[in-house]
């Protein structure tokens, strides 16, 4: 991850030499730069470091329809608009809950939580993942944009998660075993978010081994 850090690192900065982050560039030069783009806020939310992309500083539009012609360029076309699309909420998830700030913190990882499934609901029906009933036809592409998802959706609750646990760890005796207090509506979703992301995780982990597609 270190190494793919410095390499993405590399690659960006290639970027912005080259002006692939200025409207004036090609689709190819387009795609290239948005891919630099997903992997800067994949690489910086599993590693705690910090982005080498601002989203202030890109002036490029985003993946123009000009090849709309074609079938399997339009899927890939897609495919990666919504790997954009997550990396965006990414953006917020770092800002917004692992960065100090005054607004209030289970309203935050609330309103990401609502953009994440807002985020999955607009997806491509070619580009969903029934987890419950995996059909064999999904590609690891497929796989690896549901993967990411759940990633987002987990480090979003975990912390309201990690502190309700906590919090059940430092009541009383008589609290824990009596009639303890429930959780606000809010809290109770997020923590219900992140264990289902959880095991849905562990479902698709679990499938990709057994099938030897496991990287």
């Amino acid at each position: 991850m270190s190494f793919a850090f410095i390499m993405i690192g590399i690659a960006i900065r290639m970027a912005f030499s080259l002006g692939f982050h200025e409207a004036t560039g090609t689709l190819v030069q387009n795609r290239t730069f948005w891919l630099c783009f997903v992997y800067d806020r994949l690489i910086a939310i599993r590693l705690g470091l910090p982005f080498m992309i601002e989203e202030s500083e890109i002036q490029i539009p985003f993946l123009d329809a000009a090849d709309e012609g074609s079938e399997t360029i339009s899927l890939r076309k897609y495919y990666l608009a919504s790997h954009v699309g997550l990396a965006k909420i990414t953006t917020n998830v770092i800002r917004k809950i692992y960065t100090r700030n005054f607004s209030s913190f289970v309203q935050n990882c609330y309103e990401i939580l609502e953009d994440l499934q807002s985020w999955l609901t607009n997806l491509p029906s070619n580009l969903k993942l029934d987890h419950e009933k995996i059909q064999g036809w999904e590609t690891r592409s497929i796989f690896n944009l549901r993967i990411n998802y759940n990633y987002s959706l987990i480090v979003t609750t975990r912390p309201v998660l990690f502190y309700v646990f906590q919090r059940s760890l430092r009541d009383d005796r008589e609290h824990r075993h009596g009639n303890s207090e429930k959780l606000s509506g809010v809290v109770a979703d997020l923590v219900d978010a992140c264990t289902k992301a959880a095991e849905i995780q562990s479902r698709i982990l679990t499938k990709l081994f057994h099938d030897e597609t496991f990287a």
